[in-house]
């Protein structure tokens, strides 16, 4: 287990060799896809072949000898490239298997188990010439947040994954020695430190990155770090190094497992590991988007990733101190765009506004429901009950109460200003989605659809997805088992929700006003603090706490904070910000400003040319 590009996979390469010419034996080597397995094969096996001479003469002469799928050695040994599936992990003995970047593999392969448990049956008949191997940089998110370990363990924290196989092991970590004081130390980014810190300067502070000795605190500095690489030692669970030898009992375990850090890794250098972490830590503060630390992490550090959101899950009390007093309805100074979105529920619209400024300042300008029919009334000639599952006519309601509404700026000018982007949810009880679609095409029809986009969260495993946002056509027309009738023409916003979730989460923790901060009306509803509380981070994503506890806020809030990165709000130079992000007074979206004419390519707002 380690960071990537730290020469986990030509272990692989080489024992693929070894197992062609030395010691000939069948080996499989399972990648995560088909397609990865194919580029394995031609890029790195068909070249360690071609280029090592030894290993070349040992190859099958026979056409069907040597293709993308298996090498078929001279001896009889076959050398397979497969992936996760059931097909290629079961009905085979085979005494040698490789799994390769394995926490981007499921681990459950149709119910039959983890690809290592399916590997491991594979070679169980050749006893104690069996070999099973898993090499990749952790990707499993952490399963307790108050995990820690005891002193003396070399435990990894409690994850799936290739985490769960090393904690099986010996548990070996990466020693190296101090070049001062001679004493060997764990090779981790802990002991990475700048001699420089400038926030403002992310280059400079990552240029002067040193390696401070834990036990004579002396720097140690990156010229040393090959020196101390070559003299570095595997040190396993309960052992210790005394004058540069490995004494003590280690872990009794029937595997073998190591666990090698970032800084020690050949392919990257100190200053480029800092400057990653840097930088990722920088967008995390901007944006509340932990993704990009995540991945540098996982995969630069070779260090196990705790979601922000995991570490506390808040209460309602928690928002009090953003609560401000601002007149009712109105828009805060430092707004300068306007996103709505709107929820679907069984009898109501849940409709949310939200306010942006510089750097993605929030302000929560208004949260309402819409329960009551615009053209459905009783016997009486009251409004009946909203029932958007049901009747096309009640989306109409929408057009008052959202497409068409303004808020007024708070500067007594009597200005208003008009939402920039509108994103509906389309999912709910059978019914919902097609009457979404007709609505849409009801805007359409009217030109009414410009600022107005539906949109659906999907739960994707946040450790697996990275975007947040993907824009669809849906096209069901072709599926027997579809309910809803959409021919490609109806925009569709798909929304990563974990992903989403954790950028939100990650805003209410701000404690200063500032880029990603979240201010919230004084006046707003308390139970919308609740609703935002509602859900707990679990690894495989957020959770409700309590079966049917209502959540509307955080699902706006997500359908809001993505609405800001379609519109390429988290990209704007603020000191050239496009027309709909401007001042006030240069504002496309304030009324009396319709002298500004938005240039051709910002005509419907998204520079993207939705």
């Amino acid at each position: 287990m380690g960071p990537a590009q730290s020469g986990k996979t030509d272990l692989i390469v080489n024992w693929s060799a070894y197992s062609g010419k030395v010691s000939p034996a069948d080996m499989l080597v399972v990648q995560i896809s088909q397609p990865a397995s194919r580029d394995f094969s031609r890029r790195r096996i068909d070249r360690m072949i071609r280029h090592s001479p030894a290993v070349k003469e040992r190859l099958g002469t026979k056409d069907t000898d040597d293709n993308n799928k298996d090498k078929v050695w001279k001896s009889g040994a076959i050398l397979t490239m497969g992936w996760p599936s059931i097909n290629e992990l079961s009905g085979k003995p085979i005494g040698r298997v490789a799994l390769t970047d394995y926490d981007r593999m499921p681990m459950d392969i149709d119910h039959e188990g983890s690809p290592y448990q399916l590997g491991r049956k594979r070679t169980q008949r050749f006893g104690r010439n069996a070999m099973t191997l898993a090499e990749s940089s952790p990707g499993k998110p952490i399963l307790d947040a108050d995990w820690r370990r005891q002193k003396g363990s070399q435990e990894f924290p409690p994850c799936e994954g290739i985490g769960s196989l090393f904690n099986l092991g010996h548990r070996a970590w990466w020693n190296w020695p101090c070049i001062n004081c001679g004493d060997y130390f764990h090779a981790s980014f802990d002991y990475l430190v700048p001699l420089e810190n400038n926030p403002n300067d992310l280059l400079g502070t990552s240029e002067s990155v040193v390696m401070v000795c834990p036990h004579c605190a002396v720097p140690n500095e990156p010229s040393n770090k090959t020196e101390m690489n070559n003299a570095g030692l595997w040190v396993g669970e309960g052992q210790r190094v005394e004058n540069g030898v490995v004494k003590g009992e280690r872990r009794r375990s029937s595997t073998l497992s190591y666990w090698l850090e970032g800084p020690a890794a050949a392919f990257q250098t100190w200053q480029e590991l800092y400057l990653k972490f840097l930088e990722a830590t920088q967008e995390y503060e901007r944006t509340g988007d932990e993704q990009p630390l995540k991945s540098t992490i996982n995969t630069d550090q070779g260090r196990p990733f705790l979601p922000k959101a995991m570490e506390a899950t808040g209460s309602a009390n928690d928002f009090t101190s953003h609560m401000e007093k601002w007149a009712k309805r109105t828009i805060p100074h430092g707004v300068r765009y306007l996103i709505y979105t709107i929820d679907v529920q069984a009898r109501k619209f849940a409709v949310s506004v939200h306010g942006y400024g510089v750097g993605l300042e929030t302000w929560v300008i208004d949260r309402f429901d819409i329960n009551q029919s615009g053209t459905r009334k009783n016997d009486d000639g009251r409004a009946l009950p909203i029932n958007p599952a049901a009747y096309q006519e009640d989306w109409k309601v929408l057009i008052r109460y959202a497409i068409n509404r303004r808020y007024e700026l708070n500067d007594d000018s009597g200005r208003t200003m008009g939402p920039t982007l509108i994103l509906c949810d389309m999912h709910g009880a059978d019914g919902v989605t097609d009457k979404a679609y007709e609505f849409y095409r009801e805007l359409v029809k009217e030109d009414m659809h410009r600022q107005f986009y539906l949109a659906r969260g999907r739960g994707q495993n946040p450790t697996t997805n990275v975007d947040r946002y993907k824009l669809t056509y849906p096209d069901t027309k072709a599926r027997k088992d579809s309910k809803t009738n959409v021919a490609g023409d109806i925009p569709v916003y798909q929304l990563n929700s974990n992903r989403l979730k954790d950028s939100i989460h990650a805003d209410l923790k701000r404690d200063e006003p500032g880029p990603g901060y979240v201010h919230f009306a004084s006046w707003l509803p308390e139970a919308i603090f609740r609703e935002l509380t509602a859900e707990e981070r679990l690894p495989n994503g957020w959770k409700p706490k309590r079966r049917g506890q209502a959540n509307e806020q955080g699902d706006l809030m997500y359908m809001a904070k993505a609405g800001s990165y379609i519109v390429g709000a988290d990209k704007i130079d603020w000191e050239d910000p496009p027309i709909w992000a401007a001042e006030w007074d240069e504002n496309y979206y304030v009324d009396g400003n319709t002298n500004i004419n938005p240039p051709s390519d910002e005509a419907r707002v998204l520079s993207k040319g939705i």
